[in-house]
């Protein structure tokens, strides 16, 4: 993702849009837990869009935390779902 990222100021949100259909494959930083879940996917147009979703929103994370996208973790609930 090579977009430059505006700032955030303390009285700003920001809201990003990403067609998920339209996204083309690229590294993303994903899991081994998040890899494994996403292969459980019924078919191939949902792990495309699980990876995405996960991948895109770790990439924009670590951008407005300061921090590698490995360090972003996801909480989950205790069926698994996020938090």
């Amino acid at each position: 993702m090579a977009k430059r990222f505006p700032a955030l100021n303390d009285d700003q949100i920001h809201i990003w849009f990403i067609d998920l259909d339209a996204y083309k494959e690229h590294p993303l930083m994903i899991t081994e837990d998040e890899n494994e879940l996403a292969k459980k996917k019924l078919n191939a147009k949902l792990r495309h869009r699980f990876t995405a979703t996960r991948g895109t929103l770790r990439h924009l994370l670590s951008h407005y935390l300061h921090s590698p996208e490995s360090s972003i973790v996801f909480a989950k609930a205790r069926m698994g779902s996020p938090l």
